[in-house]
């Protein structure tokens, strides 16, 4: 009886979903729970990774700014336990937790087994919701900041992120709190430029007054209901000097007064800020409290625009699309390589959103649910031909010359040429990166005469 037996016929003797993954996060043995469960055969889950079957993604976890057990385990030769969202054959969400251990096989290789336990909805966490946009990426760049995130999460107090618009600042702080002490409460968010400037006072500090004859509870501020938890305040640089010295006091004192009363009441609220423009430059313009500048900037992780990271632009792309309704009979919109090689001849100074915009543009375009090159080039055109082009993007730094749309074919061809020159010619780990096979890489080479 061979070891591969062994495994498969181990895998059965568990009656919940039941995995058994290799050192490559490939899936060596899954359960007939499993296959059950998340309505896959075992015919598509073997052989492929882990992070491609359970999270539709072409990177494993901790490329993507998340938890990786296996990971986790390979590291310390422990067994790891966490929570995580997976996906079936349908595109559902499931709640699930993991717990994976190392295994050593008949045939003395170590395996790694997986059980994967449906978790009731009274048992997530707040912050974990079916749909919610992630992080994504696997640069250097986007891991650097990763990094900075989760160093910022163990942190108690207050964060500045800094970054370009668009930078999905928003989706950085949701995943400091995520990762934080503060997990299990519910994530609170303000925009300070949506908020008008009478209404502003009372929308973070609350009224006395509340909001008719017995509210008592609406007379409650995001200050208040963010007690224990995390307030994210974005384009905090709109405040006006009165609003931000009283945010300087609640910093200082961990006490909120509201509008109306003369009583102070103790609050722990982790915040989190954000601005459209660099603050320092507020400051010297009198626009920003220099305290609380500082106040706020003891902690600052930086966003990386994304033509600074356009190897993450296919994972980006995907996890864009993801979120989009695709047309009835279809699981999810897809997009060709030719149609990423063009949307990579764009430097993209609105960042994500504005990429997310012109996705959205795109699929409605596609109605079978493939975005094409042919659809992505007059598009991209009309897009560049109403963009205003500057000297500077859009946080006062000067930007890259956003070349012509490129016709689809020599787009790939300078989309390859790149991928070729950032691994320094090598074809194994270019066309590792580009998630396709060096037969198809060769090919690709050969006919734009970029192979030796």
């Amino acid at each position: 009886m061979g070891p591969m037996f062994d495994l498969q016929a181990w895998v059965e003797t568990h009656d919940s979903p039941f995995l058994i993954l290799d050192e490559t996060f490939r899936v060596v043995a899954a359960n007939r729970a499993y296959e059950r469960v998340f309505a896959r055969s075992r015919r598509e889950v073997e052989g492929r990774p882990c992070y491609e079957v359970a999270h539709q993604r072409p990177v494993p976890c901790d490329q993507a700014g998340e938890e990786c057990p296996l990971a986790r385990a390979r590291t310390t030769g422990l067994p790891y336990s966490c929570l995580h969202t997976h996906y079936d054959a349908v595109g559902e969400v499931r709640w699930v937790r993991v717990h994976l251990y190392p295994i050593t096989a008949a045939d003395g290789m170590r395996y790694y087994a997986e059980t994967v336990e449906e978790i009731a909805a009274a048992e997530r966490p707040v912050g974990m919701r079916p749909g919610e946009r992630r992080l994504v990426g696997r640069s250097r760049p986007f891991l650097e900041m990763v990094e900075a995130l989760t160093a910022a999460a163990t942190f108690g107090g207050p964060i500045l992120l800094m970054g370009e618009a668009g930078t999905s600042k928003e989706l950085a702080a949701r995943f400091i709190h995520g990762h934080s002490a503060r997990a299990s409460h519910p994530f609170f968010s303000l925009d300070c430029a949506a908020v008008g400037a009478t209404r502003i006072d009372r929308e973070l500090f609350g009224d006395e007054r509340g909001g008719g004859p017995g509210s008592g509870a609406e007379s409650a501020g995001m200050v208040e209901l963010a007690h224990g938890s995390t307030l994210f305040l974005d384009e905090i640089d709109d405040l006006s000097l009165a609003i931000q010295a009283k945010l300087l006091r609640l910093l200082e004192s961990r006490e909120v007064q509201q509008v109306g009363s003369d009583r102070s009441l103790p609050v722990d609220v982790r915040i989190i800020a954000a601005a459209r423009r660099p603050l320092w430059e507020a400051v010297t313009a009198g626009l920003f409290r220099e305290e609380l500048f500082h106040r706020l900037a003891c902690f600052t992780v930086e966003l990386p625009p994304l033509r600074d990271r356009f190897e993450d632009l296919p994972l980006i792309i995907v996890e864009l699309l993801r979120h989009l309704p695709p047309p009835t009979g279809i699981v999810a919109y897809r997009i060709s390589r030719a149609a990423v090689a063009t949307l990579r001849t764009y430097s993209w100074p609105g960042n994500v959103d504005e990429l997310r915009e012109l996705l959205q543009v795109a699929a409605a375009a596609a109605p079978a649910g493939r975005i094409e090159a042919e659809t992505i080039v007059p598009i991209l055109r009309d897009h560049q031909d109403h963009t205003p082009v500057a000297a500077t993007d859009r946080a006062g730094i000067p930007g890259r010359v956003r070349p012509a749309v490129l016709p689809p074919a020599e787009a790939e061809r300078l989309y390859l040429a790149d991928a070729l020159a950032r691994h320094q010619g090598h074809r194994r780990h270019t066309a590792s990166a580009l998630g396709m096979s060096e037969r198809t890489l060769y090919r690709k080479l050969k006919r734009y005469g970029l192979g030796k």
